[in-house]
C-alpha cells in the first residue's frame, strides 16, 4: 500500500480506492495538469510477465474506447491501432472523413497511423483528401 503524498512520476497519491487481483487503485493528483486521476499500481510480477502486462494494456485500451465518444473517429482509430485491430481503424477514419473531422489533416504526419500507411484503404483515404504524395 502506498502512503498518501507518494509521487509516481507526475502523480501524487491522495488516497487508496481499492485493490484486486490486478493491483491497487489510488486517487491521485496529476501535478502537470492539475486534475484528479485514478492510478493503478500493478504487482511486480506483472512487470516480468508479458502476457499479464499485455492483458492489462488491452483492458485499459478497451476501457478508453468505451469512454471515447462515438463521434471521435480519429481517436478511436488510434485506439484500435493500439489494440492491433487493423480492420477497425480504417473504418473509423472513413467515418471521420464522412463527418469532415478536422483532425484528419494530421494523418499525413501523425506517427500513430504509421502501421496503416501501406494499407490500400488508408492510401485511398489520403487520395480522397487530396494530400500531396
Amino acid at each position: 500500500m502506498l502512503a498518501n503524498s507518494t509521487r509516481l512520476g507526475p502523480y501524487e497519491i491522495v488516497a487508496p480506492l481499492g485493490a484486486g487481483g490486478m493491483g491497487a487503485v489510488y486517487r491521485a493528483r496529476d501535478t502537470r495538469l492539475e486534475r484528479e486521476v485514478a492510478v493503478k499500481v500493478l504487482p511486480v510480477a506483472f512487470g516480468n510477465d508479458s502476457n499479464r502486462r499485455s492483458r492489462f494494456e488491452r483492458a485499459a485500451a478497451r476501457k478508453t474506447l468505451r469512454q471515447c465518444p462515438a463521434h471521435w473517429h480519429v481517436d478511436r482509430a488510434v485506439i484500435y491501432l493500439g489494440l492491433d485491430e487493423r480492420d477497425e481503424a480504417p473504418k473509423q477514419l472513413d467515418l471521420a472523413y464522412e463527418q469532415r473531422d478536422a483532425l484528419l489533416v494530421y494523418l499525413k504526419v501523425e506517427p500513430y497511423v504509421d502501421p496503416l500507411r501501406a494499407e490500400p484503404r488508408f492510401q485511398a483515404l489520403v487520395k480522397k483528401m487530396n494530400f500531396p504524395p
